[in-house]
């Protein structure tokens, strides 16, 4: 609700609360306070059931008895010259009997020490420096809720961002809350951002990162792309963003974060640009496989179906076959296409039962391609050499042209070749010498062997 007055006074609300001169700066800009009270007012009218008028008037008395308050506590209030001077000033003011009054003070007067700092870099580096000292972990906790005030306005932590583009921002963000920022440029290594990320590398920090987390979610929030126009590369650039966020343990910034990510990405992947991206592919197995990589970077079960159902329109048509082989006179080159295009739902990231709705499909059409075009009695036709037979279909593995479970039929097509009695001697039978008998039983195990079948030994020259 005041994101936007502290924006424009420069400060977080920390500095609202606990500091007298905060508190003037905010009330000299225009209306600003004054309407973030009406509008907190009302909501809190409506909810209880009361009359605006009187509620906003009861807020303006709280405002102004709470701005009295600092006001009189900031006459009393100790100060600190150096960083090394607050941990015995902590312990000091921790040790009061009363918690909330020793919670009041310390939070008055980090603001009052951070005030004198010129902009916000300086105010964070002096957090920062106040974290490089020996403090207990109570006074540390307070300094680190300073500091994640901070980090949590995108708008003014974006001036000490070292990269332009959403996206790169996002990224540092990303970085800074695992303690792996860089500096873009060898000139900036004594960049604030290297002091903080010195001290979050070293320490749990969880207001910290609780602020980095803030301003990651605001960005998102924000709709100006990560990099540009271009959909394709935006849709990539989020998965890559995705997989920056995601930790050992969940995501930086949890459920919010990966809903957000959801949400951008169900802009770019709507019925309207999957319709106009799998137009500029040329032919059918181009947009399914193109679309296959789309699923593949789509983050968000809801975004994931949302392609799924173009795989669907396209596989339930009539004319899919057709379609899919359109100008593909080979049979080569239809098996060939049935295998790329299971190959690209493979490794599309389905989860198995999903898979399940696709893959079989494919099988059973490459297997009925194979026998309607007499695949092995084509194979026989070239040679009559069972080594040659055997070779060729381990190519035609290689290249990845089988799916599935026409993998392991046609391992027992070579198998079966394997079996011919003369298949050795046949095969070696033009070795001139031992290094080409060497050369060639190197060739058969490696292209055999790759595709899963067993090569029996050479015979012995004798």
């Amino acid at each position: 609700m005041c994101r936007t007055l502290l924006t424009d006074a420069g400060i977080t609300s920390f500095d609202l609360l606990y500091n007298a001169g905060f508190q003037r700066k905010v009330n000299d800009i225009g209306r600003g306070l004054n309407d973030a009270i009406q509008r907190a007012a009302t909501m809190q009218a409506e909810k209880a059931g009361t009359k605006q008028r009187d509620r906003a008037k009861e807020l303006n008395g709280l405002v102004a008895k709470g701005m009295k308050e600092t006001r009189e506590r900031a006459k009393k209030l100790p100060s600190f010259g150096s960083p090394g001077d607050f941990p015995a000033l902590a312990k000091t003011i921790l040790a009061e009997k009363d918690e909330a009054r020793a919670s009041l003070m310390l939070n008055s007067v980090i603001a009052g020490h951070i005030r004198q700092g010129d902009g916000w870099s300086e105010r964070i580096g002096r957090l920062v420096a106040i974290l490089n000292q020996d403090l207990t972990d109570l006074a540390r906790a307070y300094v680190d809720a300073w500091l994640g005030e901070h980090l949590a306005n995108p708008d003014l932590l974006q001036k000490l961002l070292t990269t332009s583009t959403n996206g790169e921002r996002l990224k540092e963000l990303a970085n800074l809350y695992r303690g792996q920022w860089q500096p873009e440029r060898s000139a900036e290594e004594k960049h604030i951002l290297a002091d903080l990320n010195k001290v979050l590398k070293m320490n749990p920090m969880p207001g910290s990162r609780t602020g980095l987390a803030k301003s990651i979610h605001l960005r998102l929030d924000d709709p100006e792309p990560l990099l540009g126009r271009n959909v394709g590369n935006e849709i990539v650039a989020h998965r890559k963003l995705f997989n920056r966020l995601v930790l050992k343990k969940g995501v930086i910034g949890g459920k919010r974060t990966v809903a957000l990510i959801e949400k951008r990405v169900s802009r770019l992947i709507s019925d309207e640009t999957l319709r106009e991206l799998s137009r500029q592919q040329g032919s059918l197995l181009d947009r399914l496989v193109y679309l296959s990589k789309i699923h593949k970077l789509a983050i968000g079960p809801g975004n994931r179906a949302t392609v799924r159902k173009y795989f669907d329109q396209f596989i339930s048509s009539r004319d899919f076959e057709s379609r899919l082989f359109e100008n593909m006179n080979s049979p080569l080159q239809r098996l060939h296409s049935v295998g790329v295009l299971h190959r690209a739902f493979s490794q599309a990231d389905m989860d198995e039962e999903t898979a399940q709705t696709y893959l079989p499909g494919l099988e059973v059409l490459q297997a009925n391609l194979i026998r309607k075009g007499n695949l092995i009695g084509e194979i026989d036709k070239r040679t009559e050499y069972p080594a040659t037979k055997s070779l060729f279909v381990a190519d035609l593995m290689a290249e990845g042209v089988f799916a599935g479970r026409n993998v392991e039929a046609m391992r027992k097509v070579i198998e079966h070749y394997l079996s011919d009695p003369n298949y050795m001697t046949a095969y070696l039978a033009d070795a001139k010498n031992p290094r080409q008998r060497e050369r060639k039983m190197e060739i058969l195990n490696t292209k055999l062997g790759a595709a899963g079948a067993a090569v029996p030994a050479a015979p012995s020259d004798g």
